[in-house]
């Protein structure tokens, strides 16, 4: 529980039952009021990071404020507040009425740091008239978020002329832009953002500046226009200006696919050094875009955890476009566990030694295995988590194409499809070419069993027992979560 939470629970308990809501003292409505407002705004002012591309709900945000006139003292309890006020949101931008509700706020607030959230996405919102206002106070502005900023290539400077105003306490900037146009290079040109640490662009083209080079979080999304986007070599250039970063976020943006030869990256062969990285995640993948080139060029922690989901399903077509020889980041060779699993979402993790895969149609079509493992030629652990639907030609793929597989772990498979794979391992005597290196296949349920502890045995083949090269171990608990498939439930749930 927050810690304001914590502190109006405490206050609420030195009152008893009986007390009137009229006699709350000051600093107990106080928290109630900015507890209202928070519950209220949540959607806006989440702490994840990138916010949200889309212009966010308006529906109730700002209906904290009828609480506070509920009565004539509760209002002026509410007035005496600033820091209650300092959360701004403007639903409609084209109001007659928005003007004057900036204002309101701006008053009411004082000389508190401001949390301002415009919504401009209506073609016709007139932003000018909000952005004079704002210019006179964007000295206590800390977080500006500008949803459906509609761009248009005549952009001229003046309606972004509210941005040149010293920012000196900006920590967070987001831009929401619609249509053809780019932010005026003169908006940012020159300026100073001392404080500035997450930013966050959509739509437009407004990246890189030299004011941008303290950020440690960065998101750039939805560069539809591939003239707008940079080239390699334009795009390293910029990150190497940024050390500090820890996050970098792509949505169908990014630099050009390919737009370095091989000769050239010999000039990077270094590659751009960014040790502070945790994180680097690529979504809405097409076969246009090519992550694996931009990786193959960043030098980063093992432990950076990196995330690819494409627009589609993954098929062999788009691993190949995603990851192109001889441009193949090293953490693919890194990769000894992998994990393959279903979920309601693709997606590919790779974190330190590890690497997870899940994939949405795996209860309906075959699960691609042809040319995959050949991205990851040192995996010694592949753990399935069944249903994956798995062919009998593309177990001898699994099989053959992971010379250094040592442990297979399925959960939740069938029988058959434990027979199907005896049959393929007790070829030739069990002294085929199938996986020199498997010592053992662990087979886990689906759910826990009611039996305690884990209890291993050895299959009853209908047949004679055919020679294995490496033993069966059957578990009647369910397989333990690993850290991947944790990381996967958990980036697919934001």
């Amino acid at each position: 529980m927050p810690p304001e939470p914590v502190a109006l629970w405490q206050m609420l308990a030195n009152y008893h039952d009986c007390d009137h809501s009229a006699k709350l003292p000051p600093e107990v409505l106080r928290l109630i009021f900015e507890n209202l407002r928070d519950i209220s705004m949540s959607t806006l002012c989440e702490l994840e990071f990138p916010p949200m591309e889309d212009t966010p709900c308006d529906h109730g945000v700002n209906c904290w404020i009828d609480v506070t006139l509920v009565c004539c003292r509760w209002h002026h309890v509410a007035l005496l507040c600033p820091s209650l006020w300092a959360y701004i949101h403007v639903p409609d931008c084209s109001s007659n009425t928005a003007p004057n509700m900036m204002n309101m706020f701006l008053k009411r607030s004082r000389a508190t740091p401001l949390h301002v959230h415009l919504n401009l996405s209506d073609k016709s919102s007139q932003g000018k008239p909000l952005f004079q206002v704002l210019s006179q106070h964007m000295g206590r502005v800390r977080s500006l978020r500008l949803y459906g900023v509609y761009m248009h290539m005549d952009h001229s400077t003046e309606d972004f002329l509210f941005l040149t105003h010293p920012a000196p306490i900006l920590t967070d900037l987001h831009i929401s832009g619609e249509g053809e146009g780019i932010i005026p290079d003169t908006t940012f040109q020159g300026r100073c953002l001392p404080e500035l640490k997450r930013l966050s662009f959509s739509g437009i083209n407004a990246w890189p500046q030299p004011c941008f080079t303290q950020i440690t979080h960065l998101s750039l999304a939805d560069q539809r226009y591939m003239e707008l986007r940079w080239t390699m070599g334009e795009f390293l250039k910029a990150l190497n200006d940024c050390p500090c970063l820890v996050e970098l976020h792509l949505l169908m943006a990014g630099p050009l696919s390919s737009s370095l030869s091989t000769d050239e990256a010999g000039g990077h062969s270094q590659g751009v050094l960014l040790n502070p990285l945790h994180q680097i995640h690529f979504r809405e993948i097409t076969h246009v875009d090519n992550p694996g080139d931009l990786l193959f060029h960043l030098k980063y922690l093992n432990s950076t955890l990196v995330i690819l989901q494409p627009v589609e399903p993954f098929t062999i077509r788009l691993f190949k476009s995603m990851f192109t020889p001889p441009l193949l980041p090293p953490c693919l060779s890194h990769a000894q566990s992998m994990e393959i699993m279903h979920g309601e979402m693709e997606a590919l993790l790779i974190c330190e030694d590890t690497v997870c895969l899940q994939t949405s149609d795996a209860k309906d079509d075959l699960f691609p295995f042809s040319g995959l493992f050949l991205l990851f030629p040192n995996v010694v652990i592949l753990t399935l988590h069944f249903p994956v639907v798995i062919e009998e030609s593309s177990w001898f793929e699994v099989l053959e194409a992971v010379p250094a597989l040592k442990w297979l772990r399925m959960e939740g498979c069938r029988e058959g499809t434990i027979i199907r794979l005896m049959d393929l391992l007790s070829l030739e005597g069990g002294r085929g070419p199938l996986c020199h290196s498997l010592e053992a296949v662990l087979v886990y349920p689906q759910r826990v069993t009611n039996i305690e502890g884990v209890a291993s045995c050895v299959i009853v083949h209908e047949q004679p027992m055919p020679c294995f090269p490496c033993q069966f171990i059957f578990h009647q608990q369910a397989m333990p979560v690993r850290a991947p498939v944790q990381m996967t439930s958990y980036y697919i749930e934001q």
